[in-house]
């Protein structure tokens, strides 16, 4: 969303908003883009109320949507809201219906197509009925593609997320293997603690914003333990996180979800990393098909990789190259804002008529 708000702001046509809901925007600056925070007008950003006396909930509703409204003025007329967040997807509605704005949904995983992740079953179902509602459905695979309109008899389009690409890889002076990740179970962090163990002589660096207190509680313990490890536990910029992807050997992948690339992967094949990962291939096999990377779902498999990958430089590049070159035709980030700024214009586009006689239609 960082990058697409960035090229969309190029554009000189558009006006590009970034809307906060729990966060305050005060203080924040970006070239072109401008910040809406609705913690910071509690009175123009509360629900409306579902069970009440009813004239009074009514009253009270109507004079939250007119003071929501004001919220929005500043916007121009022709407006369009977009979001990746599942649990945000009944709210993203209700706030482009009290700005009057189209709505894009942009898939972060395959459990927004399936089951949306972080709340109770049973709700899981009313967030894809959001989802599905919005006006447009965006995916990054076939796969999601294909499981949305199994699940929800909605159609969408395919949009690759794209990212800034260098002319070429890095040229410094590498060493070790890196893993990035925030600490949630689904990402197995710890195995990363693994290997490393298996391989004493290779240095390992660990990026683990907190997420899950637990899972982080347990690979720091596990960390600890390894004089070949270190642990970043915090939350890093993107750049900053970019330059462990830069100045690593080998990239280790341990997540066991999704069949597009995570945002990690597509930084280390920028980076010039070599790719292992332990549980997914994704985009139909981009790592061992493609030639991107391996998949070794065994760790003494792994571990042998890894120093091959660390002490071969010739085979290491192999893959390391395969992968830029790849990311970079299929995971364009001009693509990607131009896809966008076409389904967005394609919002206010008049359709055009066309008169047809009775004899062509015979």
């Amino acid at each position: 969303m960082y990058f697409l708000a960035k090229g969309l702001a190029e554009n000189p046509n558009y006006e590009v908003y970034v809307i906060f809901d729990n966060v305050t925007a005060k203080g924040l600056s970006e070239k072109k883009t401008k910040f809406i925070s609705l913690y910071d007008n509690p009175s123009k950003s509360k629900r409306p109320i579902r069970r009440g006396v009813p004239i009074i909930s009514r009253l009270i509703n109507s004079w939250r949507a007119s003071r929501k409204k004001s919220l929005y003025a500043e916007l121009p007329e022709k407006r369009v809201f977009i979001s990746t967040m599942a649990l945000w997807a009944n709210r993203l509605r209700e706030e482009a219906k009290a700005a009057g704005a189209h709505t894009i949904f942009q898939t972060a995983s395959e459990t927004d197509v399936t089951q949306p992740r972080g709340c109770a079953q049973e709700k899981s179902g009313s967030l894809l009925d959001g989802i599905a509602a919005c006006d447009k459905i965006l995916v990054q695979t076939d796969a999601q593609q294909k499981n949305l309109f199994k699940n929800r008899k909605r159609d969408s389009q395919v949009v690759r997320k794209g990212f800034p690409a260098p002319p070429a890889i890095p040229d410094v002076e590498r060493s070790g293997v890196v893993w990035v990740g925030s600490a949630q179970a689904l990402k197995q962090p710890w195995v990363a603690c693994y290997l490393a163990q298996m391989c004493p002589q290779i240095s390992f660096t660990i990026v683990m914003p907190p997420a899950e207190s637990g899972v982080a509680f347990t690979v720091a313990g596990l960390a600890a333990d390894l004089p070949n490890v270190t642990l970043v536990d915090y939350q890093v910029g993107y750049d900053e996180a970019q330059q462990y992807f830069d100045t690593a050997k080998v990239f280790l992948y341990s997540g066991m979800l999704g069949t597009d690339p995570p945002i990690t992967m597509l930084q280390a094949a920028l980076g010039g990393c070599a790719i292992l990962s332990t549980c997914l291939d994704p985009d139909n096999e981009m790592l061992e098909k493609g030639g991107c990377g391996m998949l070794r779902t065994s760790f003494e498999e792994a571990a042998q990789e890894i120093r091959r990958l660390c002490n071969d430089e010739d085979y290491r590049s192999t893959f390391a190259d395969r992968a830029f070159e790849y990311v970079t035709q299929h995971y364009s980030y001009d693509a990607m804002v131009e896809t966008y700024s076409q389904v967005i214009n394609g919002f206010f586009e008049t359709p055009q008529h066309v008169d047809v006689t009775k004899e062509e239609c015979e």
